[in-house]
């Protein structure tokens, strides 16, 4: 996963530095537009990354477990997804998931039933994303939903804590890179 991690954060900074060129007023119309490419380009290249990410992500946990990934892993593996979010996921679409998860966390018991609910409020909003925030939210969910499915089934109250936190510093590294309201 480390690899993973790693090669997203690459591409994110690549994109940083294609961003930041393409916002300069004294571009040519042919240099924006090869900027306009290049950007397209990379934003292909970091879906397939976090596709990967979330392969080898899933891999780790089917064999472990959510509750036996280390947190470290799981923190780094939530600053590149906060980032990557950051980049066209306004941060009200993912704090309603946040939400759901400390309504269970402050009635004090794991409710199984209110976790697997998530799921499907989790796919409505992916439904509802317009074109250029589909992608990002198909990769989201593709994290979140595997992982709510692991805390319903393991029924731990730990490992529904460990998918809390995750979500919690998914969210703080979205902030972090700069997601929007």
């Amino acid at each position: 996963m480390k690899e993973a991690i790693k090669k997203v954060e690459e591409l994110c900074d690549e994109v940083d530095r294609n961003s930041d060129e393409l916002s300069k007023k004294e571009l040519s119309p042919e240099k924006k537009r090869n900027l306009q490419s290049q950007k397209r380009d990379l934003r292909k290249k970091l879906h397939e990354s976090v596709d990967h990410l979330r392969d080898s992500f899933l891999k780790e946990m089917r064999e472990k477990g959510l509750n036996s990934l280390p947190s470290n892993d799981l923190v780094d593996c939530s600053r590149v997804l906060g980032r990557y979010l950051a980049y066209e996921i306004k941060i009200a679409k993912i704090r309603r998931f946040l939400d759901g998860f400390r309504r269970i966390e402050l009635e004090k018991k794991l409710d199984l039933q209110t976790v697997a609910l998530l799921r499907p409020k989790l796919a409505y909003a992916v439904g509802r994303s317009d074109r250029e925030e589909k992608p990002f939210m198909e990769r989201f969910q593709n994290f979140l939903d595997p992982m709510l499915r692991d805390i319903s089934e393991q029924k731990d109250p730990q490992v529904f804590d460990k998918g809390l936190r995750f979500m919690e510093s998914i969210i703080a590294y979205h902030r972090c890179y700069g997601g929007e309201n």
